[in-house]
């Protein structure tokens, strides 16, 4: 400090006190008195026995030297609260200036000018959440075993990060060389207090701080086989060149919109890594380059050639955190539009690990060859708001990429979402509290098409996705939209299909949708079905809106509704377009066999719906209710007819598997259906 005036005072910080003044009664400091200068003197204060004063001569002018006060009467005073300096200034010139510094105990090496030093890097580990060594309340444990036990056994101790209680604990001497003590050799560092400084500096790093990155990129050369097994800290790009493996199996940080390439022909394994960002900002991901013109290798990926698509492997309980994509598959950054446009179509492998905080877990894009990518037991999340729009996994223009076993949480979007694509969900995925769980869109007819979940595999689970569970639009690909065995519990709605499509919406199970289990948009004249499905605690069971002229919808169990006013099946108009159906829902043999709630079962109005004919099955037994009521048969308000059917193969079993007729059973069966379609090309609406 600088003083010019004559007389300086200060109190001692935080309550420090001289406490050890009885173990070092000798006070020292620096000073840099002026020309003419011959002595300064020190006053305590304390609150119980007054001031106490030392005069001390000054030995040179002009330069630094040390002080000395002798409070050796004094040391048994152990309150002193402050300090004052009164310099000798009047009997020289008045405009001088004395500097003084590092006010300490002599013969201990408390301060000095390293000393500052450690007080910086202890100030540090403190601002990065670091307790003291000896503090009860320090999750890193056994670090100051001496001083901890002194505070624990010897009187009370602090479990928070100041102080230790003043009476039985003794820091000072623990013989500790941690940074974090009151110790004097402070040099050192567990491996939980580093982790913890790491955290901190990337985690709650001040805005002021700034990562600037480095402009050359770190190769990993054609050749060359490269593991990292320790902490990596890079703020440049990383390239693995054609040919070049790159295996990580330790935490690496990645600098701000920073990116690992592969090359086409490379290799990048994750193998029980983490890969996150290094700075507050998210580093941009992995981007694996392909060859648009040439089949993806397969696995064991032994014989990759130089112009294969590229390989991300992550597996092994690896992470990948805070990035703006994940992985994507392309060769964006290093080449022009038409090269990168070339590389398109990089293989993506992603087993037993999780993609945190992404805005993108995982990205592909245009492929003209069915894509081998594949994510099993993955986890994909967003646990902070790092982001807005985030999702999981996006495809454009890719087929054949699966899913099986992996969970898509918390996405302000969709868990997985693309255009003009197909996959395979299937097995014990898990959608859950995303706004939509899966995502189908199409630009053009024959683009997309889409099979969640199947008749062999564990169910897949929608739940409290915020919309819809699946929103599928325009999927009339070669095996349009697959909905099989899933189970959808507390959304808006369960399937939605919109716009012409081709469908199969069968043995799902829909629990506690609020507004429609199944909504039918306007899907076109493709024969598709509806089957088989369970629905319970719905206001609508399944809602088919405009032209859906060859859908069918049999063997559906409509359990008990929420609320009077709940459908199970409505058909109903969009704006002057009709709602429309197959025109025969069943047939004479095989029943459209739907087990309806006490409920509107049916509700079809003229004015809204073209008619159609409803095949029931007769002789009813059990808990269901097979005769939809209120419609043209029975003199209802509803705009079709019913008539009974003869048929008792039940819908719902698989072919071949049973319902099947003897040849006597057969031939009665066949004259029974030539009595009962002539009878109904006679008049369609005389059934009685």
């Amino acid at each position: 400090g600088i003083i010019a005036e004559s007389i300086l005072t200060a109190d001692f910080p935080f309550n420090y006190g001289l406490n050890r003044l009885g173990e070092y009664p000798i006070l020292t400091m620096k000073i840099k008195a002026p020309t003419g200068a011959s002595d300064v003197k020190m006053i305590l204060h304390s609150p119980s026995q007054g001031d106490k004063s030392v005069t001390t001569a000054i030995s040179a002018t002009n330069t630094w030297v040390d002080i000395d006060f002798d409070f050796s009467p004094y040391s048994a005073i152990l309150d002193f609260e402050s300090i004052s300096l009164i310099f000798d200034h009047t009997e020289i010139n008045p405009d001088a200036v004395y500097l003084f510094d590092e006010l300490r105990y002599k013969n201990k090496s408390f301060w000095g000018f390293w000393g500052y030093s450690n007080v910086l890097n202890h100030e540090n580990g403190h601002l990065y959440g670091l307790c003291h060594s000896f503090s009860t309340g320090e999750t890193c444990t056994d670090i100051d075993v001496v001083a901890e036990s002194n505070c624990l056994g010897g009187g009370p101790s602090s479990s928070l990060c100041g102080l230790p209680a003043s009476t039985g604990c003794n820091p000072w001497d623990s013989g500790s060389l941690n940074m974090m003590g009151y110790n004097t050799a402070d040099q050192a560092l567990t491996p939980c207090q580093w982790d913890k400084i790491y955290t901190g500096l990337i985690e709650h790093y001040p805005a002021y701080l700034k990562c600037e990155p480095l402009s050359e990129p770190l190769v990993i050369p054609t050749g060359a086989d490269v593991t990292w097994d320790y902490l990596k800290l890079i703020n440049q790009d990383v390239i693995v060149e054609p040919g070049a493996k790159l295996t990580i199996t330790c935490e690496v940080r990645m600098g701000h919109d920073r990116h690992i390439l592969v090359e086409r022909g490379a290799q990048l394994i994750v193998d029980g890594g983490k890969i996150t960002s290094l700075c507050r900002h998210f580093w941009h991901g992995i981007v694996v380059a392909g060859n648009r013109e040439k089949e993806q290798p397969s696995a064991p990926y032994y014989d990759q050639e130089l112009d294969d698509a590229g390989i991300v492997w992550v597996r092994n309980h690896s992470t990948i955190k805070h990035a703006s994509v994940g992985i994507q598959a392309s060769g964006e950054f290093h080449y022009p539009w038409s090269e990168d446009y070339a590389r398109w179509g990089g293989l993506i492998i992603a087993e037993h690990s999780t993609f945190v905080d992404n805005k993108k877990a995982a990205a592909f894009i245009s492929y003209n060859f069915p894509n081998k990518s594949s994510f099993k037991f993955c986890e994909f999340k967003e646990d902070g708001d790092f982001y807005d729009g985030t999702v999981g996994v996006t495809v454009w223009d890719c087929d054949g990429i699966t899913f099986e076993r992996n969970s898509f949480e918390n996405f302000d979007l969709s868990g997985i979402l693309g255009i003009d694509y197909s996959a395979k969900v299937k097995d014990a995925n898990i959608f859950s509290n995303n706004t939509r769980g899966i995502e189908s869109f199409a630009t053009h007819p024959f683009a997309s098409y889409l099979e969640v979940g199947d008749n062999t595999a564990t169910p897949n689970i929608f739940e409290d996705n915020v919309e819809s569970h699946i929103f599928a639009n325009g999927n009339d690909g070669p095996n349009g939209l697959k909905v099989i065995r899933n189970e959808f519990y507390n959304g808006q709605y369960g399937v939605w299909v919109d716009g012409a499509s081709v469908y199969k919406i069968r043995n799902n199970w829909f629990n506690n949708q609020q507004n429609r289990s199944v909504n039918l948009f306007r899907t076109g004249n493709a024969a598709n079905y509806v089957k088989c499905n369970s629905y319970y605690g719905t206001p609508i069971g399944l809602a088919i809106l405009g032209k859906n002229g060859r859908t069918q919808f049999i063997g559906n169990s409509f359990a008990p509704p929420i609320s009077l006013n709940a459908v199970d099946v409505a058909v109903s108009n969009v704006g002057t377009e009709k709602g429309q159906v197959r025109s025969l829902i069943g047939s004479w043999t095989r029943p459209a066999n739907n087990c309806f709630s006490s409920a509107t079962d049916i509700s079809a109005l003229p004015s809204e719906t073209i008619s159609f004919t409803y095949f029931y099955k007769g002789n009813p037994s059990g808990p269901c209710h097979y005769l939809p009521t209120n419609n043209l048969s029975d003199g209802g308000v509803n705009n079709y007819a019913t008539i009974e059917g003869y048929g008792y193969k039940d819908p719902c079993l698989e072919k071949g598997k049973g319902g099947f007729f003897t040849l006597d059973e057969l031939k009665a069966k066949r004259d029974a259906f030539a009595n009962k379609k002539a009878q109904f090309d006679t008049n369609p609406t005389d059934v009685q």
